[in-house]
């Protein structure tokens, strides 16, 4: 199985866990399987998730050397709370 079977396994495992759940009374049989399947789930993703960001990374094309890989945004940012009120500015600027 590739990454992306795997995560959508993961994700059905999950969902079929939660209607387990909401059962009167709980279906304990049912949970405990599902409980070890997702954990195998996990596990297999761990395992080819490494790889599978290596071979990402091998395919991009590396930067140049002395180029920055930071870009500044085209907006400039504004300091404002969550609530829209100015935040404090610091004495540095």
């Amino acid at each position: 199985m590739d990454l992306d079977q795997l995560n959508g396994r993961h994700q059905r495992l999950k969902d079929e866990l939660a209607r387990a759940h909401a059962q009167e009374p709980w279906p304990t049989g049912q949970i405990d399987r599902l409980i070890e399947e997702i954990s195998a789930a996990k596990l297999a993703i761990a395992a080819i998730g490494p790889r599978a960001l290596a071979t990402a990374d091998a395919s991009t094309v590396p930067t140049s050397a002395g180029k920055s890989t930071t870009r500044t945004p085209s907006v400039p940012r504004n300091r404002l709370t969550p609530f829209g009120a100015p935040a404090p500015q610091p004495s540095g600027e």
